[in-house]
């Protein structure tokens, strides 16, 4: 079997919105990874989710949001855990069960900062590689142990440690923050969320 490049990209999604359905799209259609995971956090270790939907409701709502989506799928391993997952175990887990495979991590660059206080850094090099979505302009910092390279070698590399960055990858400025305050106070989300998504979004953190 031919090794896949998968894309692993964690998140709250609490709500999942248009800007992470963006960032997923971006990679498949560069064909930085073969297939996009979504794998939503359960209970998150470094932040405190809004308690309106729990770890499965927040999956079936990402999991709506890309039906009809080529390449893209839900992983459901940190939910099924009993206690908050960190990013590291994910990769294990990962490694054990797709051992042919390859594992890269999608993140924004504003969370790349935070990479060296992730738990159990920096053992991520050994499962993973990085995909950072940035903005063109953007000072791209050299982070001890990881090798950056280009866009023509980033498909060879193998065994993890290898960084990549998508400069002005053109993805809307949409957080969950927003969407929630915007639900919150009543006001539009269309061109946010997922059509589809809006009634359930409105009923659990809307005023409905």
């Amino acid at each position: 079997m031919t090794p896949r490049i998968i894309g692993l990209f964690g998140g709250s999604f609490d709500p999942p919105h248009l800007g992470h359905l963006a960032l997923a799209r971006a990679a498949l259609a560069e064909a930085y990874v073969d297939q996009v995971w979504f794998v939503p956090v359960g209970r998150p270790v470094h932040r405190r989710l809004s308690g309106v939907a729990d770890g499965a409701q927040r999956l079936r709502w990402v999991e709506r949001m890309i039906e009809g989506e080529k390449n893209m799928r839900v992983w459901d391993w940190e939910v099924r855990q009993s206690a908050p997952v960190p990013a590291i175990e994910t990769l294990r887990a990962f490694a054990q069960a797709y051992p042919q495979d390859r594992a890269v991590w999608l993140l924004g660059a504003d969370a790349l900062a935070g990479l060296p206080r992730w738990v159990g850094y920096p053992e991520h090099q050994r499962y993973c590689d990085l995909l950072v979505f940035a903005r063109a302009g953007w000072a791209r910092p050299r982070i001890e142990g990881w090798h950056e390279v280009d866009r023509a070698s980033w498909p060879l590399c193998r065994g993890g440690g290898h960084v990549c960055y998508v400069l002005d990858a053109r993805l809307p400025a949409i957080s969950s923050t927003e969407v929630r305050a915007r639900l919150s106070a009543g006001r539009d989300v269309a061109g946010l969320v997922d059509a589809r998504l809006m009634p359930a979004l409105r009923r659990r953190y809307g005023r409905e």
